[in-house]
């Protein structure tokens, strides 16, 4: 499951930093408001709720800027082999960055 876990993580913040990278304008709270996109990956990945959390965001929506979304995961200390229970856990971080275009049109905020 180690490798499950770590492998879901990678995609999750490849994902999320994506999806910041791409956007037009970004939320007043960045790891909140990616939250349920990880959590819909959790899910469509058989994760138990709440093992993958969104623990920080760097970066500006500013062209050439690079942005980093790091993501935690909860992972299984030991597997009781022909129970499949999970005895103990630990989280480890998965950071993933891109840059934003240096040469994108960003909609600037009017007030």
């Amino acid at each position: 499951p180690w490798l499950q876990h770590r492998s879901v993580a990678e995609l999750a913040a490849a994902e999320a930093t994506r999806t910041l990278v791409l956007a037009d304008v970004w939320p007043d709270d960045p790891a909140g408001a990616l939250q349920p996109l990880v959590s819909q990956i959790e899910a469509n990945h058989e994760l138990k709720s709440g093992a993958l959390v969104v623990e920080s965001v760097v970066g500006d929506l500013v062209r050439g800027t690079d942005v980093t979304v790091t993501i935690s995961v909860e992972m299984p200390a030991f597997t009781v082999p022909m129970f499949g229970v999970e005895v103990g856990s630990f989280r480890i971080s998965y950071p993933h960055t891109e840059r934003i275009d240096d040469y994108r049109g960003i909609i600037e905020a009017t007030p």
